[in-house]
């Protein structure tokens, strides 16, 4: 009887102590996804290590959380650019200039992309847009001088070439553009003159009147 009695009490803790445990809820922390700045941060650190595959999935990641993010757009373009995914790249520098036309850097981007797939009347109107918004590439003037030289624009041409060399004196390629620009359109040609007319003089000598001629 007494180890009944010495039992019961132990009993009634087993039944509280399972009581408590069926009244707990458990809480599951949810993993909080990155932000919209956290994956742009991460792909721009895995870009500026040459890793354009894991770079394009993180600006991929922060441009469709945050659509009008238009670096992340433009970065994306250029991981496809690196990766020769030119559709792509298209497709992501149109989709920054969408949210903001005077990105100077995408309008540069899409630009050289367009010259370097020989489409020059595109890349001919990105380029002098970069040109309107002071672009400092010394490709986009390149760029631009070798289009004029196409269309046969001498005089644009020279002071494209000559304004990429002095935004860098060291391209090469600059150079030859222009020297072979210059030696081809030649010195301008100075506006035609008219001719001088002599106004004829009295210089007197005539022979005398004879009345008899009469």
């Amino acid at each position: 009887m007494r180890i009944r009695i010495a039992l019961l009490p132990l009993a009634m803790l087993a039944l509280i102590s399972l009581a408590a445990c069926k009244q707990q809820t458990v809480v599951v922390q949810q993993p909080v996804a990155p932000s919209p700045m956290e994956y742009f941060n991460a792909g721009l650190n895995f870009y500026n290590n040459g890793q354009y595959v894991p770079a394009a999935e993180q600006f991929e990641m922060a441009a469709a959380q945050m659509p009008s993010m238009v670096d992340a757009h433009y970065y994306r373009g250029m991981c496809y650019v690196q990766l020769n995914q030119i559709l792509r790249a298209e497709e992501a520098f149109q989709a920054a200039l969408r949210y903001n036309p005077n990105h100077l850097l995408t309008r540069e981007a899409l630009g050289i992309l367009y010259y370097n797939r020989g489409n020059t009347m595109a890349a001919k109107a990105e380029l002098e847009t970069a040109r309107a918004l002071n672009s400092v590439s010394p490709t986009v003037y390149y760029c631009l001088g070798k289009l004029y030289m196409m269309e046969r624009n001498c005089k644009e041409a020279i002071l494209a070439f000559e304004k990429a060399l002095r935004l860098n004196p060291a391209y090469g390629e600059a150079q030859v553009e222009l020297s072979q620009a210059k030696a081809k359109c030649g010195a301008p040609k100075k506006p035609a003159q008219p001719p001088v007319r002599q106004e004829k003089t009295f210089k007197g000598g005539a022979k005398a009147l004879d009345p008899s001629d009469f």
